[in-house]
């Protein structure tokens, strides 16, 4: 497949899409003028280290690109479009195209190319989509056609295999959640506690029950029973500021059935 940016404006979204390029295999056309420079540190950091995998070419203009892919299908997506991109059928060396943030492809490019204009269905009081999850939409849609050629279809776990699940489900029994006042009581509803004393949370065979005194907030009350309770044990896990931290439940075995 080609993605196609017509004078894109914001580095950080021509990053993304190159990101989304990379990961499917995608050729990534830009058409001067550009709003950014190709070495902008905006454009490199959204990218990430994706670059390498990517297959990039450069336009003076629309007539530059016309002229170098001369049998190109090129669905063209807009707003104004009046046919829905998941009705149409993609071909594997298809060209999508999109305009710039600020304005969208021309209206006298998309009248020569009304049969193969696409929109995004939205609310009409919305203006627009964000142009790196549109593409990320349509290329994702012309892929899911094509049966996502080439791509992986299973990912595996980094610590553990899917198939321990198997053999101790015991050990995966687990809920954490991110120690604050709204998720606490969150999770409390989630996997069924009803009230939570100042002074411990018990552990049973059927789940997470409640122990000790009553009254206060639930809130509040699950902040100190995570505090006191040995039931519970707290760690830090490496995606969270160093001042949040993860309650993790490790209930018994649920009961054979």
């Amino acid at each position: 497949m080609h993605i196609v940016l017509l004078e894109p404006e914001i580095p950080q979204n021509a990053g993304n899409i190159a990101r989304t390029c990379a990961v499917t295999n995608s050729v990534l056309h830009l058409i001067k003028p550009l709003g950014f420079s190709v070495e902008d540190k905006y454009l490199k950091r959204a990218g990430l280290d994706y670059w390498k995998l990517l297959d990039i070419r450069y336009y003076e203009n629309f007539g530059d690109f016309c002229e170098k892919n001369p049998n190109a299908k090129i669905w063209m997506a807009s707003t104004k479009a009046r046919h829905i991109y998941a009705d149409v059928t993609y071909g594997e060396n298809d060209y999508i195209m999109f305009g710039k943030e600020s304005a969208g492809i021309p209206e006298e490019i998309l009248m020569a190319h009304e049969a193969n204009t696409i929109r995004i269905p939205m609310l009409e009081a919305a203006r627009s989509l964000n142009l790196s999850n549109s593409v990320a939409i349509i290329i994702y849609e012309a892929m899911r056609q094509q049966g996502f050629p080439g791509m992986l279809m299973e990912g595996q776990l980094h610590h553990h295999k899917w198939e321990e699940w198997k053999k101790r489900p015991e050990n995966f029994f687990r809920v954490a959640f991110f120690y604050s006042p709204f998720s606490v009581s969150s999770c409390i509803s989630s996997i069924g506690i009803s009230s939570i004393g100042s002074a411990s949370v018990g552990i049973s065979s059927s789940g997470i029950s409640s122990a000790g005194g009553a009254g206060g907030s639930v809130a509040g009350n699950a902040t100190n029973a995570l505090n006191k309770s040995p039931s519970i044990s707290r760690e830090k896990v490496p995606f969270c500021k160093p001042t949040r931290d993860c309650a993790i439940f490790s209930p018994k075995p649920l009961p054979s059935v």
